[in-house]
């Protein structure tokens, strides 16, 4: 009759032993810096000394912060670093995964495809912002001469590509470091197809457009919805590290991104306005929030219509 309570007391010591040190550094490291940048943002502060009731401001760092045009541009430049990053990643994270189960290559050329592939999300951020600034270069890098040979002088930007067009450089550099991953997630749920249903639907007389449409895309679409909303989720933190990395201290409008904003008004600053800067990161993460809830759940009624 005792054995039932003594289980009991054996799960809870268990979860307690092996669940509660992750949950405690998780509301460490996470929770509680959230609670402490919205309560910030409520302050004047410089970051320096205590907090006091006189630097109370209450609203006015985000009366202040949506009325930044700089800040507005980050806004903006951010929401199109992600577009891009959806258009561009989700296509070619498709159509590599296809053609490399699809088409009938050799097992060294697959593997081959997909090291390459893969080989970006193995390096560092400096590393490849130091490899794309030298490709883009005005007067080192290879891309200019190349586009002069093939007719295309006309496309090469008098002040540099990273001045002339930051926002498309940073979706380029940053959609060519996301691919490799999603490719073999995309790899290994078409692997799993049947592939009695391709055989099916080739005695149907149906075409490789057609079997991609109506038998891979549906059995895919959870790791597409993964892929989207994980570039979506991601995207908003890392665009500040590639723009910091790539663009250095030439930061301004055309290239500032909400992070970079955050880290500009605090951390990067001779005269920091902490309080300022915590208030456009409550906002960045409301934004976040919301925009990968919103995605989530389209994603999860088009799975229901769909079904």
């Amino acid at each position: 009759m005792n054995r039932k309570p003594i289980k009991d007391k054996s799960k809870i010591a268990f979860f307690c032993l092996l669940c509660l040190p992750s949950i405690l550094l998780y509301f460490l490291f996470v929770v509680y810096p959230i609670i402490n940048s919205v309560y910030t943002s409520f302050f004047d502060w410089s970051g320096y000394g205590e907090l006091t009731s006189d630097a109370f401001v209450g609203l006015q760092n985000y009366r202040s912060i949506l009325q930044d045009s700089e800040f507005l541009s980050a806004i903006k430049n951010d929401f199109l670093i992600i577009l891009g990053k959806e258009i561009i990643i989700v296509v070619l994270t498709i159509l590599f995964a296809v053609s490399l189960t699809r088409l009938r290559f050799r097992k060294t050329e697959k593997a081959m495809y997909r090291f390459l592939f893969f080989l970006p999300n193995v390096l560092s951020t400096i590393i490849i912002a130091i490899m794309w600034n030298f490709v883009l270069d005005s007067n080192f890098g290879i891309l200019n001469p190349l586009l002069e040979k093939i007719g295309l002088a006309g496309w090469i930007p008098e002040t540099g590509w990273n001045y002339e067009h930051p926002i498309g450089v940073i979706t380029f550099v940053a959609s060519w470091c996301g691919v490799g991953l999603f490719m073999l997630i995309m790899i290994t749920a078409i692997n799993g197809i049947s592939k009695e249903l391709y055989e099916s639907a080739k005695i149907d007389g149906a075409g490789e457009w057609q079997q991609l449409r109506y038998i891979t895309m549906p059995a895919v679409f959870r790791q597409t919805k993964f892929m989207v909303i994980t570039i979506l989720y991601q995207s908003f933190s890392a665009n500040f590290t590639l723009v910091q990395a790539m663009m250095g201290d030439a930061v301004n409008e055309k290239n500032v991104v909400m992070g970079m904003f955050v880290y500009k008004h605090s951390f990067d600053s001779l005269y920091p306005q902490v309080g300022y800067s915590y208030a456009a990161a409550v906002i960045m993460l409301i934004i976040t929030v919301t925009i990968s809830l919103a995605a989530n759940k389209l994603m999860s009624k088009g799975a229901d219509d769909g079904e």
